[in-house]
């Protein structure tokens, strides 16, 4: 939308903390909400569950951006060793992350 500020590249920064491995540095991203739930641990165990799954990062897609009830939502295509997937973070209006998922390709934004 005009005049909404693009999270595309601070979405694109947090996916490449995440595959580096710097879980910390993605946690200092997020809103204190979401920073008392999922600690750079959490995140990390996250992280590696999928992979287990999913297989190894292979690279990403052009990322979208579209609002939701909950903030902006960015949506990044990922391309995994074991087939697609997806990378989700959600902001809020102050440029916070109140919500980071990976997902399976194709899951609805609500």
């Amino acid at each position: 939308m005009p005049g909404e500020p693009s999270y595309r590249q601070p979405a694109l920064d947090a996916l490449g903390e995440v595959v580096r491995g710097d879980f910390a540095a993605v946690s200092a991203r997020f809103a204190p909400a979401l920073r008392r739930q999922a600690s750079p641990q959490v995140l990390e165990r996250s992280w590696q569950a999928y992979v287990r799954e999913f297989g190894r990062y292979r690279a990403h897609g052009e990322p979208r951006q579209t609002g939701s009830a909950a903030g902006t939502v960015v949506r990044v295509p990922l391309r995994m060793e074991k087939g697609p997937g997806e990378f989700r973070v959600t902001y809020d209006g102050n440029g916070l992350l109140v919500g980071l998922y990976f997902l399976r390709a194709g899951v609805p934004v609500p």
